[in-house]
C-alpha cells in the first residue's frame, strides 16, 4: 500500500490537511489564544444522509461542517465544476479514498446507484400492482425510470372510457344523473307496448 499523501484543506491552509485516504487532520500550530496545538486526526461524524463530515474552526470559531469527500476532491482534483456533485464510485458514503471519488452530475450519481444495486427502484421486480417487470412488460420512461406496460394500458383504457363518458353526457346520450347525483337507469321489462 502506498504512503498516505496529505494536502492543505482548500480555504483552511495552515490549519487543516486532508489525505488521499479520506482523513482530515489539524496542523500543529499556535492558536489565536496562544496555545500550542498538536497535529491530530479529526474524528468525522455521519450526517443524516450517511456522509462523513468534520467541523472546521478558524480563529477559535466554528466555521461549518464540511463533507470529507468534498475536501478530498477539492484538495486533490480541484474545485467543484458548476452543476456537479461529489460522487462515490462504489456508493459507500464512508469510503472517502481519492480513487473512489470524482466530480459528476446528479444523474451520473444515480446511475452509480443503479449499477451498484443500491437504487430502491432498480431493485424492484414487480410494479405496485404485482405485475412482474419482464422485458416484454417493461416500458422505459424519458426520466430513466420504468413503467409497467399492463398498468399503462389499463390507465389509457380508463382515460379513454372516462373521456367517452363525459362526451356522451354533454351530448345527452350518456348515463344520466338525478338531482342527488345518483346514476339514473331506465328499467324495462323487455316487452314492447
Amino acid at each position: 500500500m502506498s504512503e498516505e499523501r496529505w494536502l492543505p484543506v482548500v480555504g483552511y491552509e495552515g490549519l487543516y490537511e486532508v489525505s488521499d485516504q479520506g482523513h482530515v487532520r489539524s496542523v500543529e500550530r499556535v492558536d489565536s489564544y496562544g496555545r500550542h496545538r498538536k497535529t491530530r486526526v479529526l474524528k468525522p461524524n455521519k450526517n443524516g444522509s450517511g456522509h462523513y463530515q468534520v467541523r472546521l474552526y478558524r480563529n477559535g470559531r466554528s466555521e461549518s461542517y464540511s463533507y470529507v469527500h468534498r475536501l478530498v476532491l477539492e484538495a486533490f482534483v480541484g474545485p467543484c465544476p458548476e452543476g456537479m456533485v461529489g460522487c462515490h464510485y462504489d456508493d459507500v458514503k464512508e469510503h472517502n479514498r481519492l480513487e473512489n471519488l470524482r466530480w459528476g452530475t446528479s444523474s451520473s450519481n444515480r446511475f452509480d446507484a443503479v449499477r451498484n444495486g443500491n437504487d430502491y427502484n432498480a431493485r424492484k421486480t414487480h410494479c405496485k400492482y404485482g405485475h412482474e417487470f419482464t422485458p416484454e412488460n417493461t416500458r422505459y420512461c424519458k426520466n430513466g425510470g420504468r413503467a409497467c406496460r399492463q398498468c399503462s394500458k389499463w390507465k389509457v383504457r380508463q382515460e379513454h372510457s372516462r373521456s367517452n363518458t363525459q362526451a356522451d353526457v354533454s351530448k345527452g346520450t350518456g348515463p344520466r344523473t338525478g338531482s342527488s347525483g345518483m346514476l339514473m337507469t331506465t328499467v324495462t321489462d323487455g316487452e314492447d307496448e
